[in-house]
């Protein structure tokens, strides 16, 4: 049984991205009944100063995963946003990497939603754990 209240597919799911998403080179590549995934490489645009991925762009694809599977899960009179983001960072992504990123649910409240999304490099080694929290408003305003 499928989560998703509103239409999915890739397509969509590549149209709700945002600049920061679109220059690191971000694209969803899957979804399935209970969860959507993307992928990107590690690059200049993506490191801190000693060549590994910045923690702070592992947060970014998490946050964007989370939101935008929120609001798929939801009816069109409501908007999801975020509450609060907690990373554990486990394992160094060098320069060059291959990322998979997939966000699944963890639990899907009326009024909130708590999402999983884990970062493994190619050798499906989880090097990121994030966990997601996203607010249910009726009225975003």
């Amino acid at each position: 049984m499928t989560i998703w209240q509103r239409p999915i597919s890739l397509e969509i799911l590549n149209t709700m991205m945002t600049s920061i998403e679109s220059f690191i080179g971000f694209q969803f590549t899957d979804y399935g009944d209970d969860f959507i995934e993307g992928q990107f490489t590690v690059s200049t645009q993506s490191v801190q100063p000693f060549g590994i991925l910045h923690g702070g762009i592992s947060c970014v694809i998490a946050e964007l995963m989370g939101s935008v599977a929120s609001n798929l899960c939801i009816p069109d009179d409501q908007k999801a946003v975020g509450m609060t983001l907690t990373a554990h960072h486990l394992k160094a992504m060098p320069l060059g990497t291959k990322i998979t990123a997939k966000a699944i649910p963890l639990r899907l409240g009326r009024r909130s939603h708590v999402w999983t999304i884990t970062l493994h490099n190619e050798s499906s080694q989880l090097c990121s754990q994030i966990s997601f929290c996203v607010s249910i408003l009726t009225d975003p305003n």
